[in-house]
């Protein structure tokens, strides 16, 4: 059974507008974590571009590292985390600081969907040598192994559309009776604290008997993990009906009516006329339409949220705040630090700042300035001519030292916005951001400048 404990705490809620709160996440090796905070992605265990000695715990990563299964399950018979385990935690593997706190979930934060459908007892998860299926019953044994601070149990997410559209009656059936059994198995058998999962794309309606699931088990329950994308938040207008019936079809005979009678009650309500329900996107612009249903099948305890699923920018993370998601995925930095940005945005905005600067850009080759502006007393002090020539020369110092930037300016970001919150300014400098950065689309220019400007820079040019 679920043994190890947690607490969660709130501090401070805004009064209007929105739901963001600040909160103290109390895990049970003694380390506690101020929300909202990001969790640092990782790689086969260790942050992207650092190396142990590299990575400060209070600068860098002072929430948490996701660790994925998925970077440890080339042998399914006998997954890396699970050999020659002794007295030690297999999370002596991982190239992390040995007092780091570890979210130990299945896959990490991609765009990339699992393509396989999962079976009864078998979940497809990508691996370093293809899709390989993992036996159920081998991911209580391999969180018991690792002892993270956190895991996130599994749950039936294969066949997803990449643009929110919910599966078909059929799948939705099955994801609903495999994530309560991959639930309740974990419940049953981690000795660590469990997160639940709440399944992807499916509207509250569809998920109802999982969440009854979550309710009867809410003791052994520390947080919710939502996997949704989050720029389904930002552009909600880009996402489409989710209803996948078609009305106009009639039954030829009473086999046929059968059949369309429990695709309806699979699937969801219907109208007077028979005809399902139209189901619309809610579910994916905001974890209320769960709670509200987790309250009415009677969760008694207020548990915090964690948005495990990409979210590409600092704009998503203010607005998946507001919506009272307390840890965010911090996949993002990878993303700017590779791409040869500079982060410089503050939080509350500055006026008249820019969000950041990309290093490959010829401009910065004479640029002795700062990597920041915004004159945050920084652990990096180098100049930007130097990161130029850094990136010009390949040399991997480079993203070393723009992957450091990166996290602590997003851990001042961060505390920015506790601030913010407590007191009681949140909602109007999320709108001050907004104005002074513009939105994803224009600060993610900075990335696609990076991807066009690399190929002028050493590649072509036979310097290898």
């Amino acid at each position: 059974m679920n043994i190890a404990k947690m607490t969660f705490e709130v501090a401070k809620t805004v009064a209007s507008g929105s739901a963001a709160r600040t909160a103290t996440l109390n895990l049970s090796n003694g380390n506690s974590i101020a929300t909202p905070a990001f969790i640092t992605t990782s790689s086969r265990g260790c942050v992207p571009n650092l190396t142990p000695d590299n990575v400060n715990v209070d600068k860098h990563v002072p929430g948490a590292v996701a660790v994925g299964l998925e970077d440890f399950v080339e042998r399914p018979q006998a997954p890396l985390l699970l050999k020659d385990v002794g007295d030690e935690p297999s999370r002596t593997r991982f190239s992390l600081p040995e007092e780091v706190n570890i979210f130990l979930q299945t896959r990490r934060p991609s765009n990339v969907l699992p393509n396989k459908p999962n079976g009864r007892n078998m979940l497809s998860m990508y691996s370093s040598v293809g899709v390989v299926d993992i036996d159920i019953d081998q991911f209580p044994l391999m969180a018991n192994a690792v002892a993270p601070e956190v895991f996130v149990a599994p749950a039936d997410a294969s066949g997803l559309s990449p643009s929110g559209a919910c599966p078909g009656s059929n799948k939705v059936k099955k994801m609903v009776m495999r994530s309560q059994r991959w639930l309740e198995k974990c419940v049953a058998d981690v000795k660590v604290p469990i997160y639940a999962s709440i399944l992807p794309t499916l509207p509250v309606l569809h998920q109802k008997e999982y969440l009854k699931t979550v309710v009867e088990n809410q003791d052994k329950i520390n947080g919710l993990v939502f996997h949704t994308r989050a720029e389904h938040s930002e552009y909600p207008d880009q996402t489409i009906d989710l209803s996948r019936f078609d009305s106009t079809r009639k039954p030829t005979d009473a086999a046929a009516a059968e059949s369309a009678a429990r695709k309806a009650a699979a699937q969801g309500p219907t109208d007077g006329n028979g005809n399902p329900l139209d189901v619309k996107t809610e579910h994916l612009t905001g974890p209320k339409p769960v709670l509200d249903e987790l309250k009415n099948l009677g969760m008694g305890k207020t548990m915090p949220l964690y948005h495990s699923g990409q979210c590409d920018t600092p704009q998503q993370m203010l607005l998946l705040i507001q919506q009272g998601f307390d840890l965010l995925s911090g996949y993002s930095v990878e993303t700017f630090s590779d791409a040869g940005v500079a982060l410089d945005f503050t939080f509350p905005a500055t006026p008249g700042a820019v969000f950041g600067h990309n290093l490959w850009d010829p401009k910065f080759k004479n640029d002795f300035s700062p990597l920041a502006d915004s004159n945050q007393a920084l652990s990096a002090p180098h100049h930007r001519a130097y990161l130029y020539h850094l990136l010009d020369a390949h040399e991997m110092l480079g993203h070393v030292i723009l992957e450091q930037h990166n996290l602590e300016i997003y851990n001042r970001f961060l505390a920015g916005v506790r601030r913010s919150i407590e007191a009681g300014t949140f909602d109007a400098d999320v709108k001050d951001f907004f104005e002074v950065y513009g939105d994803s689309k224009l600060v993610l220019k900075l990335v696609e400048m990076g991807e066009k400007l690399q190929g002028s820079h050493g590649a072509d040019k036979d310097r290898f």
